[in-house]
């Protein structure tokens, strides 16, 4: 079930639209949220394992703290997952992609970190 919140969440993001935003949205910029959301997920799914095994794995993020409950992860991701869209679309160009492709190229060493040490992706 909370998968399935979680996923609603982050469609209806791409749903919304709005007039405010500084430069039009490209097609690049959907591929590059799009990504970055799946990194987002990827990771999430994750930190999930990590809150379900105390006993086996510690978190690094601080701001989740080193045992995180699985309401604080869901809470973390899906804010951050939202917080992410809202300052992407509102970013004006060139820093708007600049912003995205940080995203990326930051969470995937993350994402890497984890499956070395044994976190895989479940669904």
């Amino acid at each position: 079930m909370k998968n399935i919140i979680f996923c609603f969440l982050f469609l209806s993001i791409f749903i919304y639209s709005s007039t405010h935003a500084s430069d039009k949205w490209t097609i690049t910029n959907t591929v590059l949220e799009i990504s970055s959301q799946t990194l987002r997920f990827i990771d999430f799914k994750q930190t999930l394992q990590i809150a379900e095994n105390p006993d086996k794995y510690s978190e690094r993020n601080p701001l989740l703290g080193e045992h995180p409950s699985k309401e604080k992860v869901y809470l973390y991701f899906i804010s951050g997952a939202i917080g992410h869209f809202m300052i992407s679309y509102f970013l004006p160009e060139p820093y708007r992609t600049a912003f995205q492709a940080s995203n990326i190229v930051l969470t995937l060493p993350v994402i890497a970190g984890n499956f070395q040490i044994g976190l895989g992706v479940r669904f």
